[in-house]
Order: C-alpha cells, then structure tokens, then sequence
C-alpha cells in the first residue's frame, strides 16, 4: 500500500501510513526514506518559488 501510494504522488499519505505501521514495529525504515524524500521535495519547491 505504501509504495502503491508512493508512485502516485501521495507523499504525505505514504508517510503517515509508514508511520503508524512503526509504531507496531513495520517499516520504520520505509518511514525515515519517505520523510527524506518529503523533505527534498519541500526544499525543492521552496527553491523555485524563490527563483520566479
């Protein structure tokens, strides 16, 4: 469901699915590259809105 989420777009929804499954235990690891990648893309718009 995560990577279903993750190649639509859903950034933001992959993430909190992520991270209520390590709360139990699963895919901690899927949650710390999804934050990263939420990130990046965060930082990558900031920077071209800056730059119009």
């Amino acid at each position: 469901m995560i990577g279903l989420l993750e190649r639509e777009g859903a950034f933001t929804e992959a993430l909190e699915l992520a991270r209520r499954l390590a709360r139990f235990g699963q895919s901690e690891d899927v949650a710390a590259r999804l934050s990263e990648k939420a990130q990046a893309l965060v930082a990558e718009a900031a920077a071209q809105g800056g730059s119009s």
